[in-house]
């Protein structure tokens, strides 16, 4: 059993085979208990996990372990600083999640059995076992092995929902996508050991310190590109978080899609060649990715396809990361490499705590809405207005508006852009103007995206009826507790970013790592001192107008519209109408269209009621539709074998079995 072995000590591995069996007691528990007993399961695993992950990161130890497993190969497992960093992003969201979940059950767990509640609540325990399976595993065996059941368990909290067929689908997709990734990353992993003999993952060290690196490398970029869903590759992904359960949002954006980003990380560490056309293929793909997605989101009406598609926008700055890091190496520019890498890890970090209270405030106004439209919210701030608040801060911290984390992350990788940018060479200089480009565009972008789900969503007049009030609960106080990390994170960065630089500098060392860390912590504190200024003096206003206003009667009345004596819900901007100049002016990118039922005829003065909407299509989606169907016709034909009945899936067996021995008879395996 794979999960034993995690920590390296058999105190570590007992405790974490335990709570694995103890995670099956669920089924055993009343409905009320169930899901506090998943909770109290999830802190215990990320408490053990912690440990290790601490040792690793403050004080540089390294794990290694092995295990010889019957039927199986040697299961190497590990934890550096590398591993350690991904660990504790992962612990801390499931953490946060099984808060969430705890509230979301008490209130909505009337919708389902005893058996599908047990079951989702099983399978989001044993997605954490999967994901530090991942994290720790040191040959392919192992990471293929976690990797699938990783997959299986997210497959399994997709169709919470099931009675909902659009959900299936959505589930299906995403399953199938999984699995190519997943071939390709064996095909990868055997090309290695066909060459060196070895499964571990040292053996990429040997593999490409003798054959070409650019090959192998777009294998493992292809298969991790598609779970962190890389433009043309994340087709999965706006539809499947359009269909999330509000209790596996937080772990699928902020923990699942970043197990990409692990992936390539760590392959990247053992590249030896080819440094350019690995960085050029990173930087290209990664900054189309981040445009995409931005210009995606800021078109949607759907709330949570618009969370979608901006986690691929922030993918893609990940993305961008790591390519810069790439530059830096090929150009031997230790300063663009160490805040490349480094800033890459700092968004990892921050996307997952951001977007996580993203979607836990989005999933509670769904949940009490019964739609995801933005078109049919508003009014929202007034009625549940801690929620709002919660939304307000999490979309300034994703655009990376300071005080926030997301501007310590995009921060360092505009130095690092800006420090390189002269006297490296025409491919660091055309590659940061590039860059600098991308970034600012992205960032105004995503202004104007969350601005409209604020204004539309949040502000204004409502537009259909909330069932019930805001309430305390512990969704409430988890949320909290995300907001206080991003703020603390964004302003006070210093420690933050030494752990970033160190776990970037154990992969990387160069003789100016320490000197280039300092460097840095300097510019950020004093930039922080200027935002915790900021923060002092909008902080003192506040306080200072409450307590003259205390006393005082606040008048309130309908808001001014330009003269007209009344107002209606219907009269407000729509998410169409809010992003509707940019969305022709983005046409080629969105594939976008408005239709209007019946065109007014020329000279006709007093026309009837028209319908009119304004429809956009994912044009990467649309492209491979056609084939996808295909294909479905085909494997429809399959189903003349599922005869239903028993005799007949004996003798499927029994051919199989003799086909297997012809194989081998004739030396074929």
């Amino acid at each position: 059993m794979y999960i034993c072995a995690l920590f390296y000590t058999r105190m570590f591995g007992f405790l974490l085979a335990i709570l694995f069996l103890l995670s099956f007691g669920v089924f055993a528990l009343p409905r009320k208990h169930k899901a506090l007993y998943a909770g109290a399961i999830t802190l215990l695993v990320a408490v053990v996990a912690a440990i290790p992950c601490f040792d690793a990161l403050l004080q540089g130890e390294y794990f290694e372990a092995q295990l010889q497993l019957p039927l199986a190969p040697a299961a190497q497992v590990g934890m550096d600083k590398l591993s350690a960093f991904f660990t504790l992003t992962t612990c801390l969201i499931f953490l946060v999640s099984a808060f969430y979940s705890f509230s979301y059950f008490q209130k909505n767990g009337r919708y389902k059995t005893h058996a599908q509640l047990s079951l989702h609540l099983l399978f989001q325990v044993q997605l954490l076992f999967a994901l530090i399976a991942v994290l720790v595993a040191r040959n392919a065996f192992v990471f293929l092995f976690a990797w699938e059941y990783m997959a299986i368990c997210s497959f399994v909290l997709l169709i919470f929902n099931g009675q909902v067929r659009s959900r299936i689908r959505t589930a299906i997709t995403f399953f199938v996508q999984m699995h190519v990734g997943f071939f390709l990353l064996l095909f990868a992993f055997a090309m290695v050991e066909n060459a060196t003999g070895s499964f571990s993952f040292g053996a990429l060290a040997e593999y490409f310190s003798g054959n070409p690196n650019l090959p192998v490398f777009l294998l493992f970029f292809v298969a991790f590109g598609i779970k962190s869903g890389f433009v043309p590759l994340h087709t999965w992904l706006p539809e499947t978080y359009a269909q999330l359960p509000p209790t596996f949002g937080g772990v699928m954006s902020g923990a699942v899609t970043g197990m990409g980003i692990y992936g390539l990380l760590r392959v990247l560490t053992f590249v030896q060649t080819d440094f350019l056309a690995i960085a050029s293929t990173l930087l290209v793909v990664a900054m189309f990715t981040t445009i995409y997605g931005i210009c995606m989101a800021a078109i949607q009406k759907d709330i949570k396809r618009l969370l979608g598609y901006s986690s691929i926008e922030n993918m893609g700055i990940v993305g961008i990361g790591m390519g810069l890091g790439m530059l830096g190496q090929s150009a031997g520019n230790d300063f663009l490499m160490i805040t490349g890498f480094s800033g890459a890890l700092l968004h990892v970090f921050s996307h997952a705590v951001v977007k996580s209270l993203l979607f836990f405030s989005v999933g509670d106004v769904c949940s009490k809405l019964g739609t995801q439209n933005l078109e049919r919210m508003g009014g929202l701030m007034r009625l549940m207005p801690r929620t709002s608040l919660l939304f307000l801060c999490g979309a300034m911290a994703i655009c990376a508006l300071p005080p926030f984390m997301g501007f310590v992350s995009e921060f360092v990788l505009y130095s690092g852009v800006l420090g390189s940018l002269r006297g490296w060479g025409y491919s660091v200089t055309g590659f940061g103007v590039a860059t600098l480009a991308v970034l600012s565009a992205a960032g105004g972008i995503a202004v104007l995206t969350f601005s409209k789900a604020l204004g539309v969503g949040f502000l204004g007049q409502s537009r259909s009826s909330l069932l019930g009030e805001e309430e305390r609960s512990p969704a409430l106080y988890a949320m909290l507790a995300l907001l206080g990390i991003a703020l603390l994170l964004g302003v006070y960065p210093v420690f933050f970013v030494k752990i970033a630089y160190q776990v970037v500098a154990v992969s990387y060392p160069i003789p100016d790592a320490v000197f280039i860390r300092h460097a840095m912590e300097y510019t950020l504190s004093r930039a922080c001192v200027a935002i915790g200024v900021m923060v002092g003096i909008a902080a003192g206003i506040f306080f200072l107008r409450r307590c003259l206003f205390k006393k005082r009667r606040i008048a309130e009345g309908e808001t001014w519209a330009c003269g007209a004596t009344t107002t209606a819900p219907r009269v407000q901007y729509t998410a169409g109408s809010y992003s509707g100049e940019f969305a022709a002016l983005t046409r080629p990118f969105n594939g976008g269209s408005r239709r209007m039922d019946e065109p007014i005829a020329e000279g006709q003065l007093f026309a009837p009621q028209r319908k009119f909407r304004s429809v956009s299509h994912d044009i990467f989606r649309r492209k491979i539709r056609p084939g996808i169907r295909r294909v479905s016709i085909q494997m429809n034909k399959l189903a003349i074998f599922q005869t239903g009945r028993v005799h007949h899936y004996i003798l499927y067996a029994l051919l199989f079995m003799i086909l297997i021995f012809l194989m081998t008879y004739f030396k074929f395996i």
